[in-house]
């Protein structure tokens, strides 16, 4: 008795299925879930993204962090806003590093490399400006560091066609 009415029951929900869209085990349907999937739901927001477009966000990301370091005033009671703004760029870099690079890989390959070299040459000026007992004698070593990595960002975004 009971397999009679289990079958009849299955056949009306086949039945009932037949014109309607499939649904998951909450019940949504597949275009319903994926109507409200957010950015959030990836791992990386940008992993969606075309390779250059991503690219070049990371590029005026990187750009928008030295800005942010270079806006801090030197002087003794900003040493540990310069550090912390150092830190942003750096992970800022960190990121641009592992970007997908897509077909220009070869000829960014080399850029990328000097401007970690130069983010290298200013990560000593900071410190030097940290503990130095002359922040003053320090402070043209920062400025000049830092023109150098924006410059470098520049040539880079312009390398990279952004």
């Amino acid at each position: 008795m009971w397999r009679l009415v289990a079958l009849c029951l299955g056949s009306i929900l086949v039945v009932a299925a037949c014109g309607s869209e499939p649904t998951d085990a909450t019940g949504a349907s597949p275009s319903s879930v994926a109507a409200t999937a957010t950015p959030a739901a990836s791992m990386d927001p940008l992993a969606s993204i075309d390779p250059g477009v991503a690219l070049c966000a990371h590029v005026a990301t990187l750009a928008e962090r030295m800005a942010g370091l270079q806006a801090v005033e030197l002087r003794l009671a900003n040493r540990v806003a310069l550090d912390i703004e150092l830190g942003k760029m750096q992970a800022a870099y960190s990121d641009l590093r592992q970007a997908d690079l897509a077909d220009l890989e070869e000829r960014l390959e080399d850029p990328l490399t000097h401007l970690g070299y130069r983010i290298g040459e200013l990560e000593l000026a900071v410190e030097d400006f940290r503990t130095n007992p002359r922040p003053k004698r320090a402070a043209p070593h920062v400025e000049g560091d830092a023109a150098m990595v924006a410059d470098a960002i520049a040539s880079f975004g312009i390398l990279a066609r952004c």
